[in-house]
């Protein structure tokens, strides 16, 4: 059943890859109430007197972690506090309004986390390569297929705990209004071609959004390594059609739907989470094609150890361990709406109404890490650049 919407509750936001529901759909209560950057919580398992800087682990994640299930206290404790009865350790949790690794670039060392939960493919090798983080290579790795390994940071400075493909989320109804099947011709030539469909194409801004920097790579990839072109001919010939772009993957998410725009820079699984709370919208999920082929832009979250934060090593590798566990891995697909990076445990039902994944292309493929971590600010200025000019 859907969950209730009660006006009174501010809705939920998300600064990576966890839903938050449209407003043309539904209200959700926040677990916590946040203040500035941070909104810290401890979990109270036994007397804290026994917590020191030697057994306390401090986490900073975004604020939507595990938050977008139908119980996300009960699976946010399954996390949490599941690690410290298993280990006797003490934590304390700040979930972020802002980009984790923006905070930890631009913070002090006394600020810094043991823990970083929500590093991407994007980021975590360019912290990695400044010094901010800790390499480490959990066991539990042997359960995660190499390519996310590889995809996020070849050196473990970050550990993969869930990963999907960006998808174009759309409302089935355009393939006809439009005179384009999206889920048979290219997604961008479509959209670059036919204005109807670039007035409705809501899409994060790559400067300001997380998402929308993935986005960014997917275009970029995609023309250059698939279709051999300039890269900037998708932005070139759609921009005098395209609506400007959303702040972030929340500002977009609002504007998609049935009132609102039909088509949304998003992620593979919508269409199982859509299913899951029976929210009655008639959509799916598209990526790109190019003679009969799949390929997308594979986003991979990590968590790693921030070098400035550590208070005791040990510990904290344990929690990386645990992440990798299938007690935390189980609870990935219902709750943040990814595939679990630990390739032993089984997928629900509802994933099966998801475009199949098995035989698609992994644009990162193309690329490495490293890489991405030179060339991002580069293809960020030409991107404004003609973005901006009259």
């Amino acid at each position: 059943m859907p969950l209730e919407t009660d006006p009174a509750i501010p809705q939920r936001t998300s600064t990576l890859g966890s839903r938050t529901v449209p407003v043309w759909v539904i209200g959700i209560a926040a677990v916590l109430v946040i203040a500035g950057a941070y909104g810290a919580y401890i979990y109270l398992t036994y007397d804290r007197s026994s917590c020191g800087k030697s057994n306390t682990i401090v986490v900073d994640v975004y604020d939507s972690f595990m938050g977008s299930g139908s119980n996300p206290n009960g699976t946010r404790d399954a996390v949490f506090h599941g690690f410290e009865n298993a280990t006797g350790a003490c934590i304390t949790v700040n979930y972020l309004t802002t980009d984790v690794a923006n905070l930890i670039s631009s913070s002090p060392a006394f600020q810094q986390p043991d823990i970083a939960i929500g590093l991407t493919e994007v980021t975590a090798e360019e912290l990695g390569i400044e010094g901010y983080l800790v390499p480490y290579a959990p066991a539990g790795l042997g359960n995660v297929n190499s390519s996310l390994v590889s995809g996020i940071s070849p050196e473990h400075y970050a550990t993969p705990y869930e990963w999907q493909y960006l998808g174009v989320d759309y409302l089935t109804s355009i393939d006809n209004a439009s005179g384009h099947a999206l889920t048979t011709g290219d997604l961008f030539q479509a959209i670059a071609s036919n204005a109807t469909l670039a007035h409705g194409f809501v899409y994060e801004n790559p400067t300001t959004d997380p998402v929308g920097k993935e986005f960014l790579l997917w275009e970029y990839q995609y023309y250059t390594s698939v279709l051999h072109q300039n890269w900037m001919n998708f932005w070139t010939s759609a921009k005098p059609n395209l609506p400007p772009a959303a702040s972030s993957w929340s500002a977009g998410l609002n504007e998609f739907g049935p009132s609102g725009d039909p088509m949304f820079v998003s992620f593979g699984t919508d269409p199982a989470y859509y299913s899951y709370f029976q929210l009655g919208v008639s959509m799916n999920t598209t990526l790109s094609v190019d003679h009969g082929t799949e390929y997308a832009w594979k986003t991979i979250y990590g968590a790693s150890i921030v070098k400035a934060g550590v208070h005791n090593l040990g510990l904290d590798e344990k929690f990386l361990n645990w992440l990798l566990s299938p007690t935390v891995q189980s609870l990935v697909p219902l709750n943040e709406w990814m595939y679990p990076a630990n390739s032993t445990v089984a997928l629900p039902p509802v994933y099966a109404v998801n475009p199949p994944v098995n035989h698609v292309v992994s644009l990162n493929s193309y690329t490495t890490p490293h890489a991405i971590a030179e060339n991002l600010t580069g293809l960020l200025l030409q991107w404004q650049n003609v973005m901006s000019a009259p």
